[in-house]
């Protein structure tokens, strides 16, 4: 059984690794970011250790979040960090929703259970269409419900697009197509982020500036 690293060579090499991660692949980083934390728009490797991957990350706010990867199994060897990281890229990048997605598919579910059903737990979706339309109530309803299925169609449609792009597998592919599909800009916001990667600005750590 080989020598386990100690801290002190992880230390040593972090800076160069930090960088090379950086240059290498921002959306890896970008989406091992935003499985940690959803708020995620920004992000950059600040620190590799045996046992985890550290990253900077930002939101909306310039407040910076420092969050935590866990390398499982802890790395073997200094040298093992490259195939590991890109390892992960497919858990990176598997389909999710955003936190906006709860909403926006309940919303879209309540839509389509006044349309469609004469169910009584969706009757205040028919009380607010007939306040706000009147007579015109079921006509705007309609009008609704197929813009929406026409929008999320179209959203899928260049979520799927998105998803080629980043040389994701059939599987993952189809798995972003779906779920833009049913909650829209829910999941296609995130896609859209990983899509367009945006490395966090200079980062002090690890000795360096990057």
């Amino acid at each position: 059984m080989g020598r386990q690293p100690d801290a002190a060579e992880f230390a040593k090499e972090s800076p160069r690794l930090c960088k090379e991660l950086n240059a290498r692949d921002p959306t890896t980083v970008l989406g091992l970011a935003t499985n940690l934390w959803s708020g995620a728009r920004q992000a950059k490797v600040t620190g590799v250790m045996r046992e985890r991957l550290l990253i900077g990350a930002t939101g909306f706010s310039p407040i910076r979040e420092e969050l935590a990867y866990p390398f499982e199994p802890p790395l073997q060897s200094v040298e093992e960090v490259s195939k590991r990281f890109a390892a992960l890229r497919g858990e990176a990048l598997r389909p999710a929703f955003d936190a906006a997605a709860v909403p926006l598919v309940f919303l879209a579910a309540c839509l389509l259970g006044a349309h469609f059903t004469t169910w009584a737990v969706f009757d205040w979706v028919r009380v607010v269409a007939r306040y706000l339309f009147g007579r015109y109530a079921e006509a705007v309803t309609e009008l609704c419900v197929n813009f929406m299925f026409a929008a999320h169609a179209a959203e899928a449609a260049y979520a799927a697009h998105l998803a080629h792009s980043l040389g994701l597998d059939a599987r993952s592919v189809l798995g972003w197509t779906l779920r833009t599909f049913l909650a829209g800009v829910g999941a296609l916001g995130r896609l859209t982020r990983l899509a367009n990667t945006t490395t966090l600005p200079g980062y002090e750590k690890c000795g360096v500036k990057y």
